[in-house]
């Protein structure tokens, strides 16, 4: 079904300036009661360049979502000692039960690495391999889970960690195409510690095992990768790009839990608590991992046509009843993308407002 505008009073920028010309700067403009969401893009909504004050329907904002998927050697191993199964099988099954519930509501697509050479047994050097160019393996749209669960289904775990170079090529992927009227995020799903940064010492890096890096064929692409990640996720966060970091984490090394920490945090997407990442120890909860990120992205991400000078002054009601700010992200709303003017519902709030199909409006006060 074809999205319909949101129905703001201020048809065209003309029409703006005629009826603000006698109430002076940034003063309040009489402004629709809240619609019933749809998705957002900006050819079927009107924006306000500056503030206006009033109160209006917010509108979904469709998202485009990458799932950068690591399917290193490790993913064969346990998930931990109380689930049995491969890291890699457990990955599969979550992607199957939570995806065709969400494909309806964004666009999906994926990166799975690294890549398997075209030669296809996996040398020392081939094993982070990423082939040139920057394509993914599962463009994006909707209605796509089926495809994107095939091309899974495809691989088996295999080769070295080769994350910054992955997160790049999805990022650039998505940057190229992108329009501000699609909130664009990665998921990356992952193990363990990146690496295959030929450029690093293995004599003086951080390596994942304790006998050193000097391992025949790969040196220092066996070095622990970790800044090299972190300013991979930065560089597509600079660009619009945020990234929620799943770790598939049930028996892995500490050094490992600080790695995933930190690309979190640089994601901009962390979690409040101990953990910043989606910590994954049993199969469930990466499940959970799934729908929760799918959920609050592709169902409880919303634009206002209007943005407050102070990011305070805005009140945010669900049927009438005032969301919280939460800027912890538990349980209310924050800013996702404030100069676009997208706000998120977080945690209960957003499954409230799900369940209940609530419609939202937004109070907007001007000046500081």
């Amino acid at each position: 079904m074809k999205s319909r505008p949101l129905r703001p009073l201020v048809r065209s920028t003309a029409l703006a300036a005629a009826l603000c010309a006698g109430c002076g700067a940034k003063t309040g403009l009489a402004a629709p009661d809240a619609a019933t969401p749809t998705d957002a893009s900006d050819d079927v909504f009107v924006r306000f360049d500056a503030c206006v004050a009033g109160r209006f329907g917010l509108v979904r904002r469709e998202a485009r979502m990458v799932f950068v998927i690591d399917r290193s050697g490790s993913m064969s191993l346990p998930l931990s000692g109380s689930d049995r199964r491969t890291r890699w099988n457990v990955m599969r099954s979550a992607l199957g039960a939570t995806l065709p519930r969400f494909e309806t509501a964004m666009q999906t697509g994926a990166l799975i690495f690294p890549r398997v050479p075209a030669s296809g047994a996996l040398s020392a050097l081939q094993a982070c391999d990423q082939l040139p160019g920057d394509g993914l393996d599962v463009t994006f749209a909707r209605d796509n889970a089926s495809e994107l669960l095939d091309a899974v289904g495809l691989y088996a775990p295999g080769g070295a960690t080769p994350t910054a170079a992955a997160l790049a090529r999805a990022a650039r992927y998505v940057v190229a195409r992108a329009s501000r009227g699609l909130a664009q995020y990665l998921v990356l799903a992952t193990d363990g510690a990146p690496n295959c940064n030929a450029a690093l010492d293995p004599a003086t890096c951080a390596c994942p095992v304790s006998s050193g890096c000097n391992v025949p064929g790969l040196g220092a692409r066996n070095c622990i990768d970790d800044d090299g990640a972190v300013e991979a996720i930065e560089r597509a966060a600079a660009q619009g790009v945020g990234t929620y970091v799943i770790g598939i984490d049930g028996d892995i090394d500490d050094r490992y839990v600080a790695v995933l920490d930190r690309m979190a945090v640089a994601g901009g997407r962390a979690l409040p608590g101990p953990r910043s990442y989606y910590s994954v120890r049993e199969g469930a909860q990466l499940g959970a991992a799934f729908e929760e990120i799918q959920r609050t992205v592709g169902r409880c991400a919303y634009v206002t046509p209007s943005r407050p000078d102070d990011p305070e002054r805005i009140a945010v009601r669900a049927g009438g009843v005032l969301v919280p700010r939460d800027a912890a992200r538990r349980d209310g709303w924050d800013w996702t993308d404030r100069p676009y003017g997208e706000i998120t519902l977080f945690g209960p709030a957003c499954e409230r407002s799900v369940a209940a199909s609530r419609a939202l409006e937004a109070t907007v006060a001007c000046g500081r």
